[in-house]
């Protein structure tokens, strides 16, 4: 049993240049956050992006950009282990390059820039504002229906 609200909006609102143009979030039976979800994007030019997420699913934490002539993936994206060598794979018709990349503490380095901003007490960085906004119009867009939960 999951609640879910889903929308297209008929104007979609837009931030960062980006349109939400439709939005799905769902609810596991007794939950009061949202556990999964899809969201599509568009920008100005034309290109959409198609972004899910759910923490029901079967573990995944990867991305993958497409375009005309081939795509990148990267697996292990997002928190990985401090220590972590990601590989970026470029696919192409030609065939797959793999590409080593440096390991990153992500998990130390927002841990590092929050605790500054709170010591500064003011935070320089625009895209967190644009960032928190783009999620505000994909929650405003998914709550658009029947005042913002289908139970099924």
């Amino acid at each position: 049993m999951y609640a879910s609200r889903i929308r297209s909006p008929a104007r979609p609102s837009s931030q960062n240049g980006l349109r939400v143009a439709g939005a799905v979030l769902s609810a596991g039976s007794a939950r009061r956050v949202d556990t999964s979800g899809a969201v599509l994007l568009a920008a100005p030019s034309g290109v959409t992006a198609q972004l899910t997420f759910g923490l029901e699913h079967a573990y995944m934490s990867a991305y993958q950009v497409r375009g005309s002539e081939g795509r990148i993936t990267v697996d292990r994206a997002f928190t990985p282990p401090a220590d972590h060598v990601p590989v970026l794979r470029v696919a192409r018709g030609s065939g797959v390059e793999e590409l080593q990349l440096s390991p990153d503490d992500q998990v130390g380095n927002t841990v590092d820039a929050f605790a500054q901003a709170v010591r500064a007490g003011v935070h320089h960085d625009p895209d967190c504002l644009r960032q928190a906004r783009l999620l505000e119009t994909v929650r405003e867009t998914a709550d658009g229906v029947a005042g913002g939960k289908i139970r099924s």
